[in-house]
């Protein structure tokens, strides 16, 4: 599965660590997670929440649902209705594809940079 490759002896490749290593940023400084939501619509704005998610991708995943299910705010509507209508400002779902696109499609042996989540 090209977790590893023999050349003099067994080296993990970019996979192998992604997917089961530890003390990834030793070997991936850019292997990371920077979230920061900001209380408004500008950068130069308070920041809300911050996080910065370093792990193996499936736990960076889970984590990453944590936070993000964490961050959404959700809206209930009285009036409309005779019961209440529950309403997040963004679906999970959608979030859940954006995130895991970052993740999944960044080039991990190039510029050191994290995948920044920035909500504003």
């Amino acid at each position: 599965m090209r977790f590893a490759h023999q050349q003099i002896e067994m080296t993990p490749t970019v996979l192998g660590l992604l997917s089961v290593g530890y003390a990834l940023r030793d070997f991936l400084p850019c292997a990371y997670i920077q979230f920061v939501r900001f209380n408004s619509r500008e950068l130069s704005n308070p920041i809300k929440n911050q996080k910065e998610i370093s792990a193996p991708v499936p736990e960076l995943i889970r984590i990453l649902d944590e936070v993000l299910a964490a961050n959404i705010e959700t809206a209930l509507d009285i009036a409309s209705a005779s019961k209440g209508i529950a309403t997040p400002d963004y679906p999970m779902e959608a979030l859940r594809q954006i995130t895991r696109n970052a993740i999944l499609h960044r080039n991990y042996e190039g510029p050191h940079v994290p995948v920044r989540i920035y909500w504003f």
